[in-house]
């Protein structure tokens, strides 16, 4: 569950939420640049999977990359 709220400090509590919105969160990939984006999340769980040159030995070797995209020079 995501909590989205908006609070003021016009009650002598803690915390107070004065105006709350409840919305159905779908974990994934929310990164439109990622291989495995999915276009129904709203809310990103970390997973986002990026592609690139993923040989070692290559003068391209991307770090960041988790598939192989073919461009490895």
């Amino acid at each position: 569950m995501k909590i989205t709220a908006n609070t003021t400090t016009s009650y002598r509590s803690d915390f107070a939420i004065d105006l709350a919105k409840f919305i159905n969160a779908t974990p994934g990939c929310t990164d439109t640049n990622a291989f495995n984006y999915d276009p129904t999340a709203n809310l990103d769980d970390g997973s986002c999977i990026y592609s690139g040159c993923t040989n070692l030995f290559a003068t391209n070797f991307d770090p960041n990359a988790g598939v192989d995209d073919g461009s490895c020079t």
